[in-house]
């Protein structure tokens, strides 16, 4: 059987690239090993009629370009947002909230440590100015190191640079905030798919990667799909089929086919031999490079370079059925938006230290900070609830026995953690399902446990991911393409690797696709207000002054 193109995996970048390549009509055929389409952007049932966002779980980095082309609106998507954004709490009772209203948030800062309100101003500030830079290289081939450098240099940022690329998350955080509940709470998302903590070199990239979502008006706010994850990748197979793909489930590419050179097709575990002379592969890049390929078929470069790609760095998940909402300690019972937020339980940057000092030697914490959603909360009939949880700084390879004999153990430690924030909970959980980094391996085909595809650490992105020197989303052997997150511009439900792969197959085949964004500083080159006035710290007072007062109350 024929096609033009063949994409391995149906997760959310293999589905965006379908789209995009089947809207230039060319005949596509998703291959996707699992029952259903989403690789980790899935909602699955773990017991009747207790579904869950398994992996990924809040919407913050699509981009927008994207969510409007495929029309995912349309094919049945439902984007909402929750009263209270995000809750960080301490076992006393110390919480930080993150209201959609910035007053309010301004006052929680405020409340915590006097001068933080404007050190969030100062921290936003950034972070816009950082997404802002970087915008224009998402959809688009990947910049090298030294062009995004000198970009920053030539838009008189070379300092911002230097805090993202060459610093951690804990130094960027001290630049802004005292207190320490603030440090701890913004600075987690450093953590997401890293082998360390947040004083790790490179960590502070990962606190921008995650600020970069535009969509729905937004900059790296976070959303939840109506329905679970799942809801994002139905959406896009949706519009996938109505633009003329075909998508097999139950269809596990087993080898890439090389023929005199180039790739020609796959072959499925049940033996069937699919030919086309296109192949993306929505699959890790060693998965790739070494369980599809032969070595026969690489250059010793590139397999060689492929061994190297760093993969540490691991989550698990536990996933709760439960008889009723976390009732957090010195939160109201009538308080439902902090029930129902994005909570970070025990956000505090020596837990960070502690628990990646062990990931790093192969132990298991004795206490762990997690992130929790109950999105039975808002998007559920009333019953039973189900919490997820989501714990970094695992490690992959335990120095002491392995995750199928530890499991109940680490179950364990995660609980006692979880019902000191959430007491009532010790007698309202009905089933736990644990997912440790060698689950997700196995059910999701991550390899090691990695999220991301490979470390997004600064000598692992733009054009150096997935590997030093690699060819973006084109691959030594013509006619093969990656187009997953171990490609430029990495992990999280982003959308931009299988856009950007469609376009490169595109370009190479001398097709106008209309999509490509180019590669330039154009979008910046009229800065807002804000941008204007973050350039200047003589005008900083002001700046803070007038943000204060003019945000909608």
């Amino acid at each position: 059987m024929r096609f033009d193109a063949i994409i391995v995996g149906a997760g959310h970048n293999g589905l965006v690239a379908a789209n995009y390549l089947a809207r230039a009509e060319l005949k596509v055929l998703v291959c996707e090993r699992r029952t259903m389409v989403g690789g980790a952007c899935v909602t699955e049932e773990f017991s009747p009629g207790q579904s869950f966002s398994s992996c990924a779980s809040v919407l913050s980095c699509l981009r927008s370009r994207i969510l409007e082309e495929l029309q995912l609106e349309r094919h049945g998507l439902d984007l909402y947002q929750t009263e209270l954004a995000l809750l960080a709490l301490r076992d006393d009772g110390a919480c930080l909230r993150i209201w959609p209203a910035l007053h309010r948030t301004l006052a929680e800062f405020d409340r915590l440590q006097a001068g933080d309100g404007d050190g969030f101003i100062d921290f936003g500030v950034t972070m816009r100015r950082f997404s802002s830079l970087m915008s224009p290289y998402l959809l688009a081939e990947p910049p090298t190191r030294a062009e995004l450098q000198d970009a920053f240099l030539k838009a008189g940022e070379p300092e911002l640079f230097a805090q993202f690329f060459e610093s951690s998350a804990n130094a960027l955080m001290e630049r802004f905030f005292r207190g320490s509940l603030a440090k701890g709470a913004m600075s987690y998302l450093g953590l997401v798919g890293l082998h360390g903590g947040t004083h790790t070199l490179g960590s502070a990239y990962l606190v921008g990667h995650h600020a970069m979502g535009n969509f729905a008006g937004g900059l790296g706010g976070a959303f939840l799909a109506r329905g679970g994850m799942g809801s994002v990748t139905t959406a896009m197979s949706r519009a996938a089929i109505a633009a003329g793909a075909t998508i097999k489930t139950d269809s596990e590419v087993a080898q890439i086919i090389v023929d005199s050179g180039t790739a020609a097709g796959v072959v499925l575990r049940d033996g069937q031999r699919l030919l086309a002379p296109i192949i993306l592969s929505n699959a890790d890049p060693h998965t790739t490079y070494l369980e599809l390929l032969s070595r026969d078929d690489l250059p010793v470069a590139t397999a060689l370079a492929a061994e190297g790609i760093d993969f540490r760095g691991a989550q698990a998940r536990i996933l709760l059925v439960t008889r009723e909402l976390p009732l957090f300690v010195g939160q109201s019972p009538a308080d439902l938006a902090s029930r129902t937020a994005v909570t970070l339980l025990g956000p505090d940057i020596d837990a960070y230290r502690r628990c990646g000092d062990a990931s790093v030697g192969g132990e298991l914490a004795d206490d762990y900070p997690i992130e929790l959603l109950a999105q039975s909360a808002t998007d559920k009939a009333p019953g039973t609830h189900t919490v997820g949880l989501g714990i970094q700084q695992v490690p992959y390879q335990l120095r002491n026995g392995g995750w199928d004999e530890r499991r109940e153990e680490f179950t364990n430690t995660v609980l006692r953690s979880l019902f000191r924030y959430a007491p009532n909970l010790k007698d309202a959980v009905l089933q736990t399902f644990t997912l440790t980094p060698l689950d997700i391996e196995r059910r999701y085909g991550l390899y090691r446990g990695n999220q991301f595809h490979g470390t997004m650490v600064p000598s692992q992105v733009l054009a150096d991911r997935p590997f030093r020197n690699a060819c973006g989303y084109r691959t030594a052997i013509p006619g093969l393409y990656l187009c997953g997150a171990g490609t430029h511009p990495g992990g999280g439900v982003m959308g931009a690797c299988g856009y950007n792969a469609a376009n490169a197959v595109l370009r190479d085949l001398g097709v106008d696709s209309g999509s490509q964004v180019p590669n330039s500083l154009a979008s910046d080159r009229m800065p807002d207000l804000v941008h204007r006035l973050a350039t200047n710290p003589r005008l900083r007072r002001f700046r803070n002054w007038l943000l204060r007062r003019s945000w909608p109350r």
